[in-house]
């Protein structure tokens, strides 16, 4: 994958995880495909923009990417992933790894495919945290 479209998939990640963290629903829609699959950390199965923009208003705490979003090129399509973690106001603590699908459409790149994994958070994680906006 050439540096600029590598750098131009992570820009969409990074306003994704910012419109995530400000509750901008519709700037958090705007980075996905009309027909968009995405699975929950809970492992739901979420269908379409409209429905993936109302995540945004029952989110309860900041996100902040771990380490280094991995971007590679499959075919067309480009691949990203990256760490996740996050404290609730309450403070729980949570995190995982994001996993997306993007191809380009009408000139931008938009998720296609998006999948939540959640596992344990650990000290180390949370260490190397950083927050986005």
């Amino acid at each position: 994958m050439r540096p600029a479209e590598a750098l131009a998939v992570t820009v969409v990640v990074r306003k994704l995880v910012g419109a995530w963290n400000r509750g901008d629903a519709d700037a958090f829609g705007r980075a996905f495909a009309r027909s968009v699959r995405y699975v929950t950390g809970a492992g739901r199965l979420v269908r379409g923009r409209a429905a993936i923009a109302r995540l945004v208003t029952r989110s309860g705490g900041k996100v902040r990417i771990v380490g280094e979003v991995e971007v590679r090129r499959r075919g067309a399509a480009a691949l990203a992933r990256f760490g996740w973690c996050s404290t609730s106001p309450r403070g729980s603590a949570r995190s995982g790894t994001i996993a997306c699908t993007l191809a380009r459409e009408g000139g931008a790149w938009l998720i296609h495919r998006l999948t939540d994994e959640e596992r344990p958070v650990t000290r180390a994680g949370r260490g190397k945290a950083r927050e986005l906006s």
